[in-house]
Formats: structure tokens, sequence, C-alpha cells
């Protein structure tokens, strides 16, 4: 799109050479015919008042001759009137359609300025975005956790995964478990308290990248693609869950 406005306008300042090229020649052709005719009047005039005085006429009749000339020359100038006019019409025309091409240019160049600076924003938020989603899979991958006592280490996605069986399960049972199951809610409690600052900058990191994908309809369905199930399930229940289960009585 952008490089077809190109290609118009670069028609365009072509066509205006062109028109450029056109009045300079009609400005030029109707100054030397306007100069032959005025030559060429001054030339006869001279001619005929040579012949006159070498054939003796009378002065009437050279009075006549003059009369005639003086309409003929009238007429001549009536002629130039006109040329002129419609040269300077014709001028006219011609600056009109260039003001107009100009303002056509500009209306071009001002759509296609528009539509970089669009590209050139959109570019810089979808980097600016990219750092962000980085910068959580960064944060999320420090998350680490070696108290379960199924798994030797729960670390980023698989920690969200784990953690959220182990909160459905308790809530499954209705708080009443088994040993295993306890001992695997106690550490987790445990964890999840002790390291609450650390969940909580997550947390707020990832709701602070939620609302700027708001801002593109494309970037939302990102968010929404790369942010599981297990990990929005974690933070809607953890913290009710560590406050209710932790500390707990033995």
């Amino acid at each position: 799109m952008i490089f077809e406005k190109i290609l118009i306008i670069v028609v365009l300042k072509n066509k205006n050479m062109t028109d450029k090229n056109s009045q300079k020649n009609s400005e030029i052709i109707p100054v030397f015919f306007n100069t032959f005719l005025i030559v060429l009047g001054s030339f006869g005039f001279g001619i005929l008042c040579l012949w006159l005085l070498s054939k003796n006429i009378e002065i009437d009749k050279i009075g006549d001759a003059f009369n005639i000339l003086g309409a003929v020359t009238g007429a001549i100038a009536v002629v130039l009137v006109y040329l002129t006019y419609k040269t300077q019409k014709e001028e006219l025309s011609l600056t009109r359609q260039e003001l107009k091409n100009s303002a056509e240019m500009m209306r071009q160049q001002k759509e296609i300025m528009d539509e970089e600076k669009k590209i050139m924003e959109e570019e810089k938020f979808r980097n600016y975005f990219s750092f962000l989603l980085e910068q959580k899979e960064k944060i999320k991958n420090n998350i680490i956790y070696l108290g379960d006592s199924v798994h030797k280490e729960l670390r980023g996605e698989k920690f969200f995964n784990v953690s959220t069986g182990i909160i459905d399960s308790l809530n499954e049972c209705d708080w009443d478990v088994d040993y295993g199951l306890e001992k695997r809610l106690d550490s987790l409690a445990l964890y999840c308290n002790y390291n609450k600052q650390q969940l909580k900058r997550y947390q707020e990191f990832s709701d602070f990248i939620k609302k700027e994908s708001l801002k593109n309809d494309d970037f939302k369905l990102i968010y929404d693609a790369i942010v599981s199930e297990d990990e929005k399930f974690f933070f809607e229940q953890i913290w009710d869950f560590v406050g209710k289960y932790y500390p707990k009585e033995k």
C-alpha cells in the first residue's frame, strides 16, 4: 500500500515537471510571435513610407493610406490583446492544475507518513510487549520449589501444574486428607507463605502485562494463549489456601 502511494507521488512529480516545461514553452512561443508581428509591422510601415515618398503621391492619398494602416494596426493590436489574454488564461489554468497536483502530493505524503508512524508505533509496542513476555518467563522460571515429596524439583510452569493439582485435591476431598497429601499441603503452604513477596511480584507483573495486552486485540490473544489455566487457577486459589491452611495447628 505504501509503495503504491510512493509510486503515485513519483508519477505526480513527473507530471508536474512536464506541465512546467509545457508552461515554459507556452510562454516562449507567444513572445516570439508577438515580437515577430511587431517587427513585421514596423518593417512594412517603413517600406510603405518609402514607397509613397518615391511615387510623389498626394498628401490626401497618403492620409488615406495612413488611415488604412491605422485600421490594420488596430486590428493587429486587438489580435495581440486576444492572444495575450488567451496565453495568460492558459498559464492561470496550468498554475491552478499545478496547485491541485501539489495539494494531492501533500495529501499522499501525509497519508504515507501517518501509515509509517502507525507501523512504527505498532512495531515499537510489539517489541515492548515481547520484552515483557520474555521477562515474565524469566521471572516464572526463577520460581523453584524443592519441597514436594513426589517431585524432586518444580520450576516455572511445572510448579503451577503440580500446585494446582495439590490445591484441587484438597478441594475435592473437602479438607479430609490423608498423611501423604497433608505433608504435601504443609510443604506447599509453607513455601508459598515464605516466598509470598516473590509470588506477589510475579502476579502483579503478570497483571500489568495483561493490562498492556488490552491495547491490542492480537496481543490480548497472545497473552491469553501463553498464560496457562493452571497459572490462572493457582493465583485465584493460592492466597485463600495459604490463609486457611497455614499456619496449621499440630
